[in-house]
């Protein structure tokens, strides 16, 4: 090869280097250029490491590790970046990394097989991208092989740190030449998780002990729930719908207008309705967690925490239900298998997954069935021949991010086994990839929303017996925080229904306003102070 197509090589490397040292996922930087004008302290340390092993003579073990840690920090870097944007926390290493399991089911939704095509994919990918690093890494230190190359890199090196300093001292507005390091936080949260596997108590304890004053305090709390008088209870979750909704410009008037023929829909079948705000823990995703907490009466902040609580003496609401004499069911239209330690655990007598579903229509973006067809199934099949009080949750699929598919609404209720064949009403073009920034995304969540809020309603008219109802969000939608508006808040909205006035009467007076429009100055409670709250009310 040429001197020139040399020097071409090894400028391309050290480009291929430097674009995924400073490139964070999504790039969502306003000056596009802004990047290549600085550097990465990262890639500076691994450069000397390379060049000190091309010079020892070691040159490909260094250009190995120096590939391993740039990857890990750029992979570091793309999760902490995401996990802020979509799920409004910091990334907890130790713990997030358990969660890629779940990560793959949620990008493939089709069970076993392509959730282990996708590890092996994603693997293979990784491996591929690790030897093109290493082989970058080689060729922009080949030149320390020689010691008069070695001096020249390392002074360059050396040079670039002086320039660093000289340009934030001398410039009149400084920009910084230095972009943020990874691999120093990402060396602390290895050192964190180290230190979690040697004395995990330090972490564990205080959730213990918040899960034992949780437990003494529902355990306190009266649960004869003589003020239902038999009606049944029912909570539906509606995925990703939070107080952003009422608050997006583009979609609150598009809300209020739903809000009143909905109204409309519920009077006719003689419910009355009521809204409040709450605050779950978490916002952007994880929906497990809104539901324990919701369920257990205590915050539920993590993937840790989730574990513990398993483990706890806390009483679940389905568990106390059940002791008054209710049969209690859950709906997981999601769920491609049973999750027995889940239904031990909160005290469902049966859960209902895709497997007991059985839905063989189209297949959609998430939890492979529309909202309409689950709950149709908890009505035909669950509540309509029921024998005793019910205490039902269900937990919507169709407005999960990316909403991409929005299913026909069958007004009348009339399902076939042909009915949900058909291709989605509307498919909007959007994916994972264009979460959270892409405009299209905001129409996209308001078709699905109004779709799941039509079936929940739509559900709600037709419960042939005294019912009270609880329709509430899980967390605010991953778009939240970002765009024209953002809601950095955690509340979401939750409507209550009920076909007796007098179980909406203890509602009302604890705060709720009437209808299902939300009052903007309402102040939200947290969701932990729900289960004790129900059990108070309607046990007087």
């Amino acid at each position: 090869m040429s001197r020139l197509g040399k020097a071409a090589v090894w400028l391309l490397a050290l480009g291929l280097l430097h674009l995924v040292a400073i490139l964070p996922l999504p790039f969502t930087a306003a000056d596009p250029w802004r990047p290549a004008r600085t550097l990465s302290p990262d890639l500076a340390g691994l450069l000397g490491l390379a060049v000190l092993g091309a010079a020892s003579g070691r040159a490909r073990g260094f250009a190995h590790a120096a590939a391993v840690l740039l990857l890990a920090a750029a992979l570091f870097r793309s999760a902490a970046v995401y996990l802020h944007l979509l799920l409004d926390r910091r990334l907890d290493l130790k713990f997030d990394a358990l969660e890629l399991p779940g990560l793959l089911h949620l990008l493939t939704q089709d069970g076993a097989w392509p959730t282990w095509a996708a590890g092996i994919a994603i693997g293979l990918a990784v491996l591929a991208t690790h030897c093109l690093l290493a082989w970058a890494f080689a060729v922009v230190a080949a030149p320390a092989r020689r010691p008069r190359g070695a001096m020249v890199l390392l002074v360059a090196l050396q040079a670039l740190v002086l320039a660093g300093v000289a340009r934030q001292s001398l410039a009149s507005r400084p920009e910084p030449l230095w972009h943020e390091s990874m691999l120093w936080p990402l060396a602390g949260q290895v050192g964190d998780a180290i230190d979690y596997w040697r004395h995990p108590a330090a972490v564990d304890d205080p959730i213990r002990a918040r899960f034992a004053g949780s437990a003494r305090e529902l355990a306190a709390v009266p649960g004869q729930l003589a003020g239902l008088g038999g009606a049944d209870v029912h909570l539906l979750f509606i995925e990703s719908y939070g107080r952003y909704a009422w608050r997006e410009p583009g979609l609150a008037p598009r809300l209020q207008a739903l809000a009143r023929e909905l109204e409309d829909e519920l009077r006719a079948a003689g419910f009355g309705a009521c809204s409040g705000t709450c605050r779950p823990a978490n916002s952007g995703g994880a929906s497990w967690l809104a539901h324990a907490q919701l369920l257990c009466g205590t915050r539920v902040d993590g993937h840790r925490a989730f574990q513990l609580l398993f483990e706890s003496d806390i009483e679940p609401l389905p568990r106390r239900f059940r002791a008054a004499g209710y049969r209690t069911v859950e709906v997981l239209p999601a769920m491609p298998r049973q999750w027995p330690e889940g239904q031990r655990f909160y005290g469902f007598d049966e859960v209902l997954t895709q497997i007991e579903l059985d839905y063989r229509g189209f297949v959609y973006h998430w939890g492979r069935m529309p909202d309409q067809f689950a709950l149709h199934h908890l009505l035909e099949q669950v509540v309509r021949p029921a024998q005793q009080p019910l205490f039902t949750m269900f937990v919507s699929v169709t407005s999960h991010v990316p909403w991409r598919m929005v299913p026909h609404y069958i007004a009348d209720w009339r399902l076939e086994a042909a009915t949900f064949a058909a291709p989605p009403r509307i498919v909007h073009p959007v994916t994972w990839l264009d979460v959270p920034y892409d405009p299209r995304l905001v129409p996209a969540f308001g078709d699905t929303l109004e779709y799941a809020l039509r079936a929940a309603v739509g559900f709600v008219a037709r419960l042939p017996r005294p019912s009270l109802v609880f329709v509430l969000g899980d967390h605010q939608p991953p778009i939240a925080g970002v765009g024209s508006h953002p809601d950095p808040s955690l509340e979401v909205p939750i409507h209550v229904f009920a076909n007796r006035p007098a179980l909406l009467e203890p509602i009302t007076r604890s705060g709720f306003v009437g209808g299902i429009t939300l009052d903007p100055d309402a102040t939200s409670f947290d969701t932990s102070r729900f289960a004790a709250s129900l059990l108070q009310l309607y046990s007087r």
